[in-house]
C-alpha cells in the first residue's frame, strides 16, 4: 500500500512491542481480514488500526494465509513461529506443484536431493 508501513512490526506503536512470532495464527487473520467494514478502510486507516498485508517469511497476503490456515488445519491458536511459516510455505509450493529446487536437477548434489525429497513427503 503506497505509505504503509514497511518492516519489523514491533516497531509499530500499535503492536507495542509484540513480533508476528509472539501472535497466534488467529490474531493475524484477524489483522489482515479485509471484509466487511474493513473494506471501507482509507489506506490510512488501515495503518492507523495497525492492520497487516503480507506477513511472515513467505509474505502471504489475507486471503491466501486465511486459506492456507484452512486447507493446512492450523489451530489458529498455534503462534506462527519460524516453523509454522516454513510448513504453511512448503505445502504451499507443494500444492502449487512447485519443487523446492529450482533449477536442473541433475546438478543437485546428494544432500539437496535429499532435502528434496523430503520436503515432498
Amino acid at each position: 500500500l503506497p505509505g504503509s508501513f514497511s518492516g519489523d512490526i514491533r516497531k509499530m506503536g500499535q503492536h507495542k512491542g509484540r513480533s508476528l512470532t509472539d501472535m497466534s495464527v488467529g490474531e493475524i487473520m484477524s489483522l489482515q481480514n479485509n471484509s466487511g467494514a474493513n473494506k471501507q478502510l482509507s489506506d490510512q486507516e488501515w495503518i492507523n488500526q495497525g492492520r497487516l498485508h503480507a506477513v511472515g517469511r513467505y509474505q502471504f497476503i489475507g486471503p491466501t494465509f486465511a486459506s492456507e490456515v484452512r486447507r493446512q488445519g492450523i489451530d489458529p491458536s498455534a503462534k506462527f513461529t519460524p516453523d509454522l511459516q516454513d510448513q504453511m510455505g512448503l505445502s504451499y509450493l507443494k500444492k502449487a506443484g512447485i519443487s523446492a529446487w529450482v533449477g536442473p536437477s541433475d546438478k543437485a548434489t546428494a544432500a539437496e536431493r535429499s532435502l528434496i525429497q523430503q520436503a515432498m513427503q
